[in-house]
């Protein structure tokens, strides 16, 4: 992994990541639901290296439904 796709990587995860925490210091109250569902969900991103293909590198153009017979 070239150092733009981990900076590309780590914006995309900031995203995300600074949403759930204003969410989660803004509504004390359904943390322990936020913090279930992170941990029930997290495996789900873990994972995901082996189901994105390696075919698709940054530059190609997507050509949405070509790997997937639609």
């Amino acid at each position: 992994m070239t150092f733009s796709e981990q900076c590309l990587w780590l914006t995309w995860s900031s995203v995300f990541l600074v949403p759930w925490i204003a969410l989660y210091v803004v509504f004390p109250v359904q943390r322990r639901v936020m913090r279930w569902t992170s941990l029930f969900t997290m495996p789900f991103g873990l994972t995901e290296p082996l189901f994105v293909p390696e075919v698709l590198e940054l530059g190609e153009p997507i050509h949405p439904g070509a790997h997937d017979g639609i």
